[in-house]
């Protein structure tokens, strides 16, 4: 379907292989880890990975004039969480920014 795929990846064999997972071994050099459902939900509840305090934010969708509508898919240093609706996703936002949660948080 696309022959100019396998020889993209298999010119950059070497630094995916050292990035295989032992968690799956038996997966080919140029597997894809930690996609799920979750990965194209339209809403997703960030902050960061590594920090004193949470500071979320609702990162949605975003349009790109030349290749159209496209979900943001964090790093892995983002602690996300996925939702399907904005609402709900700025509601559980609003309530990891707010003042109770941020000292239940802070005393963890």
């Amino acid at each position: 379907m696309y022959p100019g795929t396998y020889r993209y990846f298999d010119r950059l064999r070497s630094p995916l292989a050292e990035r295989r997972s032992s968690a799956i071994p038996k997966e080919p050099f140029y597997a894809i880890y930690g996609i799920g459902p979750y990965t194209s939900s339209p809403y997703k509840v960030c902050w960061s990975e590594v920090a004193n305090e949470i500071n979320a934010a609702v990162i949605g969708t975003y349009k790109c004039d030349y290749i159209g509508e496209k979900v943001a898919a964090p790093d892995h240093t983002v602690v996300t969480i996925s939702f399907d609706n904005e609402t709900e996703a700025h509601y559980v936002c609003g309530l990891l920014n707010s003042s109770s949660v941020r000292l239940v948080i802070k005393g963890y």
